[in-house]
C-alpha cells in the first residue's frame, strides 16, 4: 500500500478548492441557486481519480443546490482540467457540509439551557 504524500496532497486539495470557488461564484449560472455556495473543503483521493467537494449554502433547499453540483460536474470538472495542471483531473462528488447547522443548533440549545 503507498502512502499518501500529505503536503503534495493538501496541495492539490487547496488548489481545487480556490478553482472551484472560483468557478461556482463567476461561472456557473443556474436558476435554482439562489444564494453563493462556499466551498468548505475538499479531499483528492491518493490516487486522483476522486473528489469530494463540501459546500454550505444559505440556500434552503440543500438537496437542489447538490442536484444542480451533482450535474455540473462535467463542466466544473472541465474548469478543473484548464485551470491545474494535474496528471489526471478527478471525478467530483458534492456533499453538504452540515458543520455549522449542527454548530447553531447546539447554541441555540445551550441558550434555552441558560433560560
Amino acid at each position: 500500500m503507498q502512502k499518501r504524500n500529505s503536503f503534495k496532497y493538501a496541495r492539490i486539495d487547496s488548489e481545487i478548492k480556490k478553482t472551484l470557488q472560483v468557478v461556482l461564484y463567476s461561472k456557473l449560472k443556474d436558476y435554482r441557486i439562489k444564494n453563493q455556495i462556499n466551498v468548505v473543503d475538499v479531499s483528492v483521493s491518493k490516487d486522483l481519480s476522486f473528489c469530494k467537494v463540501y459546500i454550505q449554502t444559505e440556500d434552503e433547499d440543500k438537496e437542489t443546490v447538490i442536484k444542480v453540483l451533482n450535474n455540473s460536474k462535467g463542466f466544473l470538472r472541465t474548469q478543473i482540467a484548464n485551470e491545474l495542471n494535474l496528471r489526471k483531473t478527478p471525478e467530483l462528488y458534492f456533499e453538504y457540509d452540515n458543520t455549522l447547522d449542527n454548530f447553531n443548533r447546539i447554541e441555540e440549545l445551550l441558550k434555552k439551557i441558560k433560560e
